[in-house]
């Protein structure tokens, strides 16, 4: 589904289907139904669908970056 839609502010977004945001994020549509659920990622029920806005997956994107020096935990000193 790649309905380019443009919106008052003149940013330019497609429609995505969760299987779409899944395969995007490389997790499962399940996943998604979660963090759409958890109120992390905005969605719309569009009749008997869910759609997501591009440009909220892309700032949910930009909100899961991983800052230098915050994984020590994982691989020790």
């Amino acid at each position: 589904m790649d309905a380019e839609v443009e919106s008052a502010d003149g940013l330019d977004w497609t429609w995505m289907s969760t299987d779409a945001v899944a395969h995007r994020l490389g997790v499962a549509t399940k996943t998604v139904y979660r963090l759409i659920d958890g109120g992390k990622l905005r969605a719309f029920r569009i009749g008997r669908v869910i759609r997501l806005k591009s440009i909220d997956v892309e700032a949910y994107e930009a909100s899961c970056e991983i800052s230098p020096g915050t994984l020590g935990h994982l691989h020790g000193p």
